[in-house]
């Protein structure tokens, strides 16, 4: 399917709206905690551990739109989330939450890593999308579901120029 200029700017301009923030109406945070849950190093100390927290803001409508866990946490005002509009989602690094929302805004899955790794990240990308139900993102993309139930049989057609791939 050939890329219209209106879809062009349509994606821009979605881009535009995910990165800015603006006119959001709720903040993801996602949290993954980094340590190994204060066992000790080893020489009597306990290490405690670390989280690594990033927010989001982004736009109830889009999420409840593509995710029914969304839309059932907001269509009820009694709902800690719908009061606060701020979600926690933990388990899910920054980067996988950001290419997920990049696909809910825009309907693009782009890649900026080497082939060993993107396997991995599509892994972790289905993994967050499970966790909300994002259901769109294998129907959406035939090739996606191909290589997440067969990764193997993509691996030669998959190309990246200048170090992107697209899926």
């Amino acid at each position: 399917m050939a890329t219209t200029p209106a879809d062009t700017f349509h994606r821009q301009k979605m881009q535009s709206l995910l990165e800015s923030g603006r006119f959001s109406d709720v903040t993801l945070v996602v949290v993954v905690v980094v340590g190994d849950g204060g066992s000790g190093d080893g020489n009597g100390d306990v290490l405690l551990d670390l989280k690594e927290e990033k927010e989001f803001k982004v736009h109830h409508a889009l999420l409840a739109t593509f995710s029914p866990v969304f839309e059932a946490m907001f269509s009820h005002p009694d709902t800690k989330e719908a009061q606060e509009r701020r979600v926690l989602i933990e388990d899910v690094s920054a980067e996988t939450m950001q290419r997920l929302l990049t696909f809910i805004y825009t309907g693009e899955l782009k890649f900026e890593e080497k082939k060993g790794k993107v396997i991995r990240s599509l892994l972790e990308l289905m993994a967050a999308a499970d966790k909300v139900l994002f259901v769109c993102l294998c129907t959406g993309f035939p090739k996606l579901q191909q290589l997440i139930f067969s990764p193997f049989s993509l691996l030669p057609s998959v190309s990246g120029g200048a170090g992107e791939e697209e899926v």
